[in-house]
C-alpha cells in the first residue's frame, strides 16, 4: 500500500472513505469528493443545481460562478498542505501531478502552488519543481507495461542471483 497518499488523514473523522478511514485526503480532493462539495454548496443555496461531473464543475467555475471558483481553491489548498508536509520529510526535488486532476483548472492549481509557497520552508520550495502533467490513462498502462518488459528481458545471470539469495 505504499504511496496512497490519497488515503492519508487530512481532516480526521471527515467524509467515510472507501478505504474504510474518515476524511483521507482523497474525500476532499478526489472527483467524488468534489462532487459532494458541489451538492452540499446546492444545498446551501451557493449554487443553482449540482454538477454532473468534474468537467461540469470546472466548466461552472470558468463560467463565472463564485461556489465552484472557490471549491476548486479549496481543494487546491487542501492538496497543496498535505503535499507540503511531504515535502518537509521528503524533500523530493520534482513533484508531478498528472491524471485527470490535471483539468481541474487555474483555480485548483493556483490555490495549490499558493499553499506549497506558504507552507514549505522557502529552502525547500526554492528546489521545488512543481509539474502539472496531463498524461491520462495511457501514462499507468505504459508504465505497466515497461515493467512487464523489464521482467522479459532482465538477464537470466540476475534471476539465478536473486534466487539463490532467496527472499
Amino acid at each position: 500500500g505504499a504511496g496512497e497518499f490519497g488515503h492519508t488523514v487530512v481532516q480526521p473523522g471527515g467524509r467515510p472513505c472507501t478505504c474504510g478511514k474518515r476524511g483521507c485526503l482523497e474525500t476532499l480532493v478526489g472527483d467524488p469528493g468534489l462532487l459532494l462539495t458541489a451538492q452540499e454548496a446546492v444545498i446551501r443555496s451557493e449554487l443553482a443545481t449540482a454538477p454532473a461531473s468534474i468537467e461540469a464543475l470546472v466548466r461552472l467555475a470558468t463560467d463565472g460562478s463564485v461556489a465552484a471558483q472557490a471549491i476548486l481553491a479549496e481543494a487546491g489548498v487542501c492538496l497543496g498542505t498535505a503535499l507540503a508536509g511531504a515535502i518537509q520529510i521528503l524533500n523530493p526535488r520534482r513533484i508531478i501531478v498528472g491524471g485527470g486532476g490535471v483539468a481541474l483548472g487555474d483555480w485548483f492549481f493556483a490555490a495549490l502552488r499558493r499553499a506549497l509557497r506558504e507552507q514549505t520552508m522557502p529552502l525547500l520550495y526554492a528546489d521545488l519543481d512543481l509539474l502539472i502533467e496531463p498524461w491520462g490513462n495511457e501514462a499507468w498502462a505504459r508504465g505497466a507495461a515497461s515493467l512487464a518488459l523489464l521482467e522479459l528481458f532482465e538477464s537470466p545471470i540476475h534471476r539465478e542471483r536473486a534466487t539463490a539469495e532467496g527472499p
